[in-house]
């Protein structure tokens, strides 16, 4: 009876020997079981699932749950390590395959069904069958590179260089021999120089072969994201070489162009536009051949540029100035603005954007335009994933200023000292004691 008070419910004894051995010999082996990379696949799933993209998986006439894809594909991965015997001899292990397989129960939910895997559904809506078997289909180098922008606005150019810029007005981000594409930027607020993307164009030009006769327009602006060309098509060329696809009907599209296996995503967040690219580097490099201003080629011009690093650390402290107060002041405090993108889980480049924009507008939908970009990059090109750092917090860009303020002041101070020393020999030169 003594024994049975020790723990509910009651431990059978070859549990409590194999817990035992393993407390005795102090083995817990979770990060030689790769549950970091499993818990990096069920947050994929976990965004997907967020972006609608789960609901694509499902096959036609099947009922399932598109949760259960998120938990079936954390359990999936955490089974396959199960045979490694760093797995059998780690309690984290085992305890995260059973609290999830009984997760699985609860929702109902089939061990067997289907998984997320980001690298084989970057692009679902689009046809799952080799180019070799289209007319116009792509025959360069498969080398990818990404550009997108969104927000107040945020730049990442094709040379992965993050940005910060005013450009107000009407501005090319695309614009070589195949297509060209044009944002028009409007301010966000009365005061400061916060702009953001409110009508979008993209011109296919002229392709007999792949694409048609003249050239095919494609444009947004505000409260309206047509599903078609302007012409009312959806396709173009031998096969389908271009395709525009309606995701959501007035917020998400696609245009594929398959003879340049080029993808282009744009999506409407409250009043303003997100932009995103994918497009071989083979394209790209002869594009830079041209002296022509691409905004995702070389980025915004110099005078453009907002040193959002300078002003993310000089306004931490910064209180809200008074209703009706204008001049350089913030919208929302620092540490207000880092929750909620913290809480909206954007990370890096798209966290340092999300503080800014609320920083600077107030308005909380930027933080939503910022999460879809850091998706859309992930899903059109999943490598890219392998190059962030998942920093969630500002504290770089702190020391950052702090170092430069010690500079400066040092520096003050050096250069007081030698021409204070140059002034008193100069006095001791002409006036001997």
């Amino acid at each position: 009876m003594g024994t049975r008070c020790l723990s509910y419910p009651p431990m059978p004894p070859i549990s409590a020997l194999v817990l035992l051995i393993l407390i005795g010999i102090g083995v817990d082996s979770a990060v030689g079981c790769d549950l970091g990379m499993c818990w990096t696949r069920y947050q994929d799933a976990t965004a997907a699932l967020n972006s609608g993209i789960l609901m694509d998986l499902i096959p036609n006439g099947v009922s399932d749950n598109p949760k259960c894809i998120v938990i079936r594909t954390y359990v999936k991965c955490i089974n396959k390590q199960g045979h490694r015997f760093e797995c059998k001899t780690s309690l984290t292990f085992q305890s995260e395959k059973i609290g999830n397989k009984k997760a699985l129960k609860e929702l109902n939910c089939s061990i067997n069904g289907e998984v997320y895997d980001p690298a084989a559904n970057t692009v679902p809506h689009f046809p799952q069958v080799p180019d070799s078997e289209f007319m116009c289909s792509y025959e360069g180098q498969r080398n990818y590179k990404h550009c997108g922008l969104f927000g107040d606005p945020h730049l990442r150019t094709f040379s992965d260089e993050f940005q910060t810029c005013k450009v107000e007005g009407a501005w090319s981000l695309i614009n070589n021999k195949h297509l060209t594409v044009q944002v028009t930027n409007d301010p966000v607020v009365t005061s400061g120089a916060a702009t953001a993307t409110s009508k979008l164009t993209v011109v296919i030009k002229k392709n007999e072969d792949c694409a048609a006769h003249r050239f095919v327009t494609y444009a947004a602006q505000t409260d309206n994201l047509p599903g078609s060309f302007d012409d009312g098509s959806t396709t173009y060329g031998p096969d389908n070489s271009v395709r525009l696809y309606e995701i959501e009907p007035g917020k998400h599209i696609k245009i594929y162009l398959r003879f340049i296996d080029t993808t282009i995503v744009v999506r409407q967040i409250g009043r303003y536009f997100t932009f995103a690219i994918k497009m071989p580097q083979e394209v790209i490099n002869k594009s830079r051949e041209e002296d022509v201003l691409e905004l995702c080629v070389r980025g915004c011009p110099q005078q453009e540029r907002i040193n959002y690093q300078k002003y993310l650390a000089e306004k931490k402290n910064k209180i809200l100035p008074p209703t009706g107060a204008s001049s350089d002041s913030i919208e929302m405090q620092r540490s207000d603005a880092v929750n909620l993108c913290k809480k909206a889980k954007v990370v890096d480049f798209y966290f340092d954007s999300c503080v800014f924009d609320l920083m600077t507008t107030g308005d909380k939908v930027f933080t939503v335009s910022a999460y879809q970009a850091w998706q859309d990059l992930i899903e059109l090109t999943p490598e890219m994933r392998q190059t962030q750092t998942n920093r969630t917090d500002l504290s770089r860009y702190d020391n950052m200023h702090s170092s430069a303020a010690t500079f400066r002041t040092n520096y003050t101070s050096s250069f007081r000292i030698l021409v204070l020393t140059i002034l008193l020999c100069l006095w001791h030169q002409y006036h001997p004691v």
